[in-house]
Order: C-alpha cells, then sequence, then structure tokens
C-alpha cells in the first residue's frame, strides 16, 4: 500500500503551549522524573546497561517514590 502524501495545504499546524496551570503540574512531574533519574545513579548504576534495563529501573523507583509520598 503505497503511503498517502499529505496535500501542500494539510502542514501540520503547531499546537498551543501549555497553560500556565499544565505547566505548574508538568514541572511537578518532571522533578519526579529528575528524581527518579537520581535515585537510579546513587544506586551505584554506573555500568552501562541497556536503555530498557535502565527504563525499567527508573520505573521501578518512580514507583518507590510515589507510594513514599503516599505515606
Amino acid at each position: 500500500m503505497a503511503s498517502k502524501r499529505r496535500s501542500r495545504g494539510a502542514k501540520r499546524r503547531a499546537k498551543p503551549g501549555p497553560t500556565r496551570y499544565q505547566m505548574i503540574r508538568l514541572g511537578k512531574s518532571l522533578n519526579r522524573a529528575r528524581r527518579a533519574h537520581d535515585m537510579v545513579r546513587r544506586e551505584g548504576n554506573r555500568l552501562k546497561q541497556s536503555i530498557v534495563v535502565r527504563d525499567r529501573r527508573i520505573r521501578e523507583l518512580q514507583l518507590k517514590l510515589r507510594r513514599a509520598r503516599r505515606r
């Protein structure tokens, strides 16, 4: 199946940026991600792992963080 080419008129529109409140919320989630990354670093995770493994570890630590936050 040949891919349909978009007509010249169908250029992608730029989406409007997030609102202030969304930005605040975004900042929080970004901070959480950053903290998870820091935790991974602190765990002595210097050895270069495959990206999949690293992502999984980061996700696990994020869950741990979230649970800790709830308590």
